[in-house]
């Protein structure tokens, strides 16, 4: 769909969901880890679910007009491994982390931007099926000779295991449920198990817990708070099911578990 810029100066955007898209006209102006980027008429760009400000400020450049399509990570996901079989994104693939970003940019060709003229004047755009949209991308990761689209979206995909690891450390203490924490971070809760089982080898509850638990392994040994203070600053309901989830998994109580690492450092 054509969309005009109509974001208030330094706006923050929070994205679930990959886009790509070209610039028609006026200038697209994004603020990014540090950069400041400028992209003109016949930019193709690519962005991740990430924060960034997108600029509209009509006293230091024109309003941009642009044609986008977006795509969930699970979309991207499904197709990862055409993705990478395709001969012409085989070495797009094999690029150093070094020259990744969350954000490409490159200038788009006359296949590029006939497919987004396409887009543009079809009039059932707004009802694209997920189908018409998955086509779409295989079209444009075919056209992109630069590659600059699908290393920015391989990149974002190993982003997630970092959004991943970020809430699991941030929130143990919040006894969010995989659907909130998977909600939190842009994916769906099949994906959030689908990742922490390929990379942790555990859901995301067990993790939750495995840190929570931790936290109160050191709150035993260094503290002399009472087993139910312990309990609720590491996020349990209540002693009692703390001690219970505490015996399960080291085969001793709080207490007792307490009284050892004391016995051990006389």
């Amino acid at each position: 769909m054509m969309t005009d810029s109509n974001f208030k100066y330094g706006i923050n955007l929070y994205l679930s969901r990959f886009t790509i898209g070209l610039v028609y006209e006026g200038v697209k102006e994004i603020l990014y880890n540090g950069q400041h980027l400028k992209l003109h008429p016949g930019t193709l760009f690519c962005i991740g679910p990430a924060n960034h400000k997108v600029y509209d400020n009509p006293d230091t450049h024109d309003k941009y007009r642009e044609e986008v399509i977006e795509f969930s990570y699970d979309e991207i996901e499904e197709i990862k491994s055409e993705m990478l079989a395709t001969p012409s994104n085989k070495q797009a693939g094999k690029i150093p982390v070094s020259r990744l970003s969350l954000i490409g940019s490159v200038q788009a060709d006359s296949l590029i931007s006939k497919i987004f003229d396409d887009m543009r004047n079809d009039e059932f755009y707004d009802f694209f099926s997920d189908t018409k949209r998955i086509a779409i991308l295989s079209q444009l990761l075919a056209a992109d000779e630069s590659g600059v689209i699908l290393r920015t979206l391989l990149h974002n995909l190993d982003e997630r295991l970092l959004l991943v690891e970020r809430a699991i450390n941030e929130e143990w203490r919040s006894n969010l449920s995989t659907e909130q924490l998977a909600e939190s971070i842009g994916l769906s809760p099949r994906s959030l198990n689908k990742l922490c089982m390929l990379k942790f080898g555990e859901v995301p509850h067990a993790l939750i817990l495995n840190n929570q638990l931790n936290k109160a392994q050191l709150a035993l040994q260094l503290s002399n708070k009472p087993i139910a203070d312990i309990a609720k600053d590491c996020g349990f309901p209540d002693a009692s099911y703390f001690t219970k989830v505490f015996k399960r998994n080291y085969n001793c109580t709080p207490r007792q578990f307490r009284e050892k690492m004391r016995q051990d450092k006389a």
